[in-house]
């Protein structure tokens, strides 16, 4: 069954990799992290931090658990967990904006990100 809109009656919900301002079309080759800019409007927008936390105890999982699983253990363990988290987020981030598009909202922070201690 397909729903449709009345003529005069908008859609409020936003697009995943679609501009919250403007609702352009947010291309992966756009996306930069923490923040970017939109490429028709200009409006300071970011990936959903939700979507990004996903993505990082994700990699955390399959990097420790297949770091334990190659029988690797104390201090070897920690550093090859570490450096294995960096590299299997980094490719998770990339194919998930792919795969599953992530929300994108109006950055509500600044262009710096701070410690907030």
């Amino acid at each position: 069954m397909e729903l449709k809109l009345t003529p005069g009656e908008e859609d409020d919900k936003v697009q995943p990799m679609q501009c919250p301002g403007c609702g352009a079309k947010i291309e992966v080759r756009h996306t930069h992290y923490p923040h970017f800019s939109c490429p028709n409007c200009r409006e300071t927008i970011c990936v959903a931090p939700e979507y990004l936390l996903k993505i990082r105890i994700l990699s955390a999982i399959v990097s420790f658990g297949i770091t334990y699983f190659l029988g690797m253990r104390g201090l070897l363990f920690v550093v090859v967990a570490i450096f294995g988290f960096l590299a299997t987020a980094s490719i998770a981030t990339v194919i998930g904006l792919v795969v599953t598009p992530p929300m994108i909202e109006k950055c509500t922070q600044g262009p710096y990100i701070s410690l907030k201690l």
